[in-house]
């Protein structure tokens, strides 16, 4: 089985005219179609790629048999939901998914409005509530971090 999954992206993804609900995984069927933010294309997903064409793992073009304009084979997405693995940081571990967050990193341009340009205040203090989040965790890794390493001197 395949699923879909937005991880919380400005705009949202589409699949099948629906857009998914953030940081859930949504299972995919053969032929659905998956439109990415507020893009104009609009990509079919197919589970196998057509004989004939190379692996999704080998570098180069793919043939033009593969990719079309309009069709993507796979589209992109895992043919399994990803399982919850153990993730590194620095050189000690975190085990539960929770905890790393995979845009922890990323920084919006803070224009306090929507794709429209409206200010909407629940989204306003959601974003302050989550960047204030983010920072407290990246704080937090920083200070594992440099206890690993302080612990490396002493032994």
């Amino acid at each position: 089985e395949t699923f879909l999954v937005d991880l919380g992206s400005r705009y949202g993804t589409k699949l099948d005219g629906s857009k998914l609900e953030p940081k859930k995984y949504t299972p995919v069927k053969e032929g659905a179609q998956i439109i990415f933010g507020d893009s104009t294309r609009i990509y079919t997903f197919t589970a196998h790629a057509p004989k004939g064409s190379h692996s999704s793992r080998e570098c180069g073009a793919l043939p033009t048999s593969a990719v079309s304009s309009s069709k993507i084979v796979g589209a992109g997405v895992s043919s399994v939901a990803p399982q919850p693995a153990a993730k590194s940081v620095a050189s000690g571990n975190i085990d539960d998914e929770d905890d790393v967050d995979p845009m922890a990193n990323y920084v919006d341009d803070e224009d306090g409005g929507d794709e429209n340009g409206v200010a909407d205040e629940v989204d306003a203090e959601a974003r302050k509530r989550e960047k204030e989040r983010r920072k407290e965790l990246k704080a937090e890794l920083k200070a594992i971090a440099k206890a690993e390493k302080k612990a490396e001197k002493k032994a």
